[in-house]
């Protein structure tokens, strides 16, 4: 895992009114327990959906890059069902240069997953910014 990693980690989720800690600051956890180094963990952990999550993690990166994330090599991590949809709303983003990384999830989660995600499509194309 290490030898594949970026010069930065950006990790991006915010906190749900029945969660005691953000997603971000719960991927933190986790990745600092595997060996990775704190210094190299940047956290976006007020945005609530895809959307956001893409968005925040926009401001955090030309923030402290001190460039336009279309100038940026950027890889984002979710699951193989969310992937398409992050792509388009990357995009909508103005993110120019990303490449997805994807994790397969277990059977049994696929049909209300890709049902719900099918849904989620529409909506992101329709109606995000």
């Amino acid at each position: 895992m290490k030898e594949n990693l970026a010069q930065y980690i950006v990790l991006s989720g915010g906190q749900g009114t029945d969660e005691s800690t953000s997603e971000a600051q719960a991927m933190s956890e986790y990745l600092q327990a595997k060996g990775i180094e704190k210094n190299k963990i940047i956290l976006e952990d007020k945005s609530r959906d895809t959307n956001e999550n893409l968005k925040y993690s926009k401001e955090k990166i030309e923030e402290f890059s001190n460039k336009s994330i279309s100038d940026i090599k950027v890889k984002i991590v979710t699951t193989d069902f969310h992937a398409f949809r992050s792509s388009i709303l990357a995009k909508k983003n103005g993110y120019k240069n990303f490449d997805n990384y994807s994790s397969t999830m277990p059977w049994y989660f696929v049909p209300s997953t890709y049902a719900r995600e099918s849904i989620a499509v529409i909506k992101s194309i329709l109606f995000d910014k």
